[in-house]
């Protein structure tokens, strides 16, 4: 689905993504967009253009596995797979919705603490010394 761009404006490229959702294939459905909005001549250099020129693309496919999957068994928690987004705030708040079936009440993804609040305990005291039993001590001996 997406349509990835390099750019090159004066000395300075650009990534650029374009996303949609299938209607055809991904450059069929993005090119039309793209022309529009970029010079996609591609490395001929003899165009001139005011649009930014398009030094490199790519097209391509991606399986949209975001449909959530339900099963008949309360103790079996499915999550669907990876969408077209490029951020995991989709699959953050299913696993906080799975989590809070889970674990009721509990807080999902508590604040890690900073280092500097991290108490390291000094003054534990030590556990006996370990001394070995007069048997074995006497077995090792032969």
């Amino acid at each position: 689905m997406p349509r990835l761009l390099l750019l090159k404006v004066g000395l300075v490229r650009f990534v650029v993504y374009f996303i949609t959702n299938k209607v055809t294939d991904a450059e069929s459905d993005l090119l039309p967009y793209a022309e529009r909005i970029f010079d996609m001549s591609g490395g001929d250099q003899t165009e001139t253009s005011d649009k930014p020129k398009c030094l490199w693309s790519l097209f391509y496919n991606v399986k949209d596995t975001s449909a959530t999957v339900r099963d008949g068994v309360d103790s079996v928690h499915v999550c669907a797979g990876p969408d077209s987004g490029l951020d995991f705030d989709r699959a953050v708040h299913q696993a906080e919705e799975i989590f809070k079936k889970i674990c009721p009440g509990q807080e999902f993804l508590p604040r890690a603490p900073n280092p500097e609040e991290i108490v390291f305990e000094d003054d534990a005291t030590p556990g006996p010394e370990f001394q070995r039993e007069e048997e074995d001590a006497e077995g090792d001996k032969e």
